[in-house]
């Protein structure tokens, strides 16, 4: 609680770390909001609204005005939509799906996420994580769907290099390493086409990496960034 003492001898002030609406009134007209951190018979600290810490000599001050702690800000609605669609995604893979289930509900969730993250005042931190997390979704649709295609000829090889070089691999230690295991005895492939066979038949991996990031996100949204 904040106490103001007043009279020749001194100024106390009583501080939150919580910041406030205070405005330090100077006899020269001017006005400095921010929380009054500390005030003495001779000098009022004030962190400003800028962020920066100024020191004012008491002569100067006409008057203090105390405000109270702003309200808490809450999350951006477009970054919680978004996150609200890849969570979707991550409620299906938990509860069992098909794979043409599952690619067109991540083809819309790409779309809403895409357009919800657009926004500038969606929180940067959790942006990147729901991005991430979606990107996981859709290589793992890749993979699934690169599996269920394949018929031992074809475009089979070419689906799986595709899933192989995929950069989204990198977001996910996990799968990447089972990825990157050996080809089968008597196969012949070329790297990506390794990695992208071995990783249609661990796919569900990059749910669990996913979901991770989901939960940073949340933890994120809910602290307020």
């Amino acid at each position: 609680m904040r106490r103001l003492l007043f009279g020749m001898v001194s100024i106390v002030v009583g501080c939150s770390s919580q910041p406030t609406n205070d405005i330090v009134e100077l006899k020269s007209g001017e006005q400095i909001e921010g929380s009054v951190r500390q005030a003495t018979v001779s000098t009022i600290i004030v962190d400003t609204a800028d962020q920066q810490r100024s020191t004012i000599e008491r002569q100067n001050v006409r008057a203090i005005r105390f405000g109270s702690a702003p309200p808490k800000r809450g999350p951006s609605p477009n970054m919680t939509e978004a996150l609200d669609a890849v969570k979707a995604i991550q409620t299906v893979t938990r509860v069992g799906i098909a794979y043409p289930d599952y690619a067109d509900r991540t083809l819309d969730a790409q779309v809403k996420i895409d357009q919800k993250l657009s926004a500038d005042d969606v929180d940067p931190k959790a942006k990147a994580l729901v991005a991430e997390a979606m990107m996981l979704y859709v290589l793992a649709g890749r993979a699934w769907h690169a599996k269920v295609a394949d018929n031992g000829y074809g475009r089979a090889q070419e689906r799986y290099e595709n899933v192989g070089r995929d950069p989204a691999l990198e977001l996910c230690p996990e799968a990447k390493r089972a990825a990157n295991a050996p080809a089968p005895p008597n196969t012949q492939r070329t790297p990506d086409y390794n990695r992208g066979a071995n990783l249609s038949f661990s796919f569900q991996t990059l749910w669990l990496c996913a979901s991770e990031r989901i939960t940073r996100a949340e933890n994120i949204i809910k602290s307020g960034g």
